[in-house]
């Protein structure tokens, strides 16, 4: 009987072969943090990503999925490292596209996005990586107002 899958051969199934999140997605629903998931892990997974799921489900997910040091918050880090994720699958020369500055203005936007508290003058004073992060409540705000949201965190079956 299958007890648990490991997370790499998750990861070479089809529906999550092209997803550069399928390793975090792991990680987020793995309890034991092994990179293993038990077959009840595993059924969560496709639980969330299905169409059936709730819209609040899925932004709970999403939101674990980006914050990466699992500190509660989505900081400029945590959005470093989403951006990095995304441009693996790009090419070398897409991913060159991307230069530091731009990624340093993306992120800035998002955090003044998020938290409306920070300003940009804020993190030019005290550096953009250590100002601004969004909490569950400011992500959770700003996915309502993403129309194909639902549509977009989903795998087909």
């Amino acid at each position: 009987m299958l007890r648990s899958l490991v997370g790499s051969e998750m990861c070479i199934r089809d529906r999550f072969r092209n997803n550069p999140f399928a390793h975090r997605i792991v990680d987020v629903f793995s309890e034991r943090g092994d990179e293993t998931l038990t077959f009840e892990e595993f059924l969560d997974v496709f639980s969330v990503f299905s169409a059936r799921a709730t819209k609040e489900d899925k932004i709970k997910v999403a939101f674990r999925i980006y914050d990466f040091d699992d500190n509660g918050f989505i900081d400029p880090v945590d959005l470093e490292m989403v951006m990095d994720t995304m441009l693996r699958l790009a090419d070398e020369e897409d991913a060159e596209r991307l230069s530091q500055e731009e990624r340093i203005c993306i992120i800035q936007r998002v955090i003044t996005e998020g938290d409306p508290s920070i300003t940009e003058e804020d993190q030019q004073k005290h550096g953009w990586q250590n100002v601004g992060q969004i909490s569950y409540h400011e992500f959770e705000r700003i996915m309502h107002r993403v129309p194909d949201f639902e549509s977009k965190f989903y795998i087909s079956f």
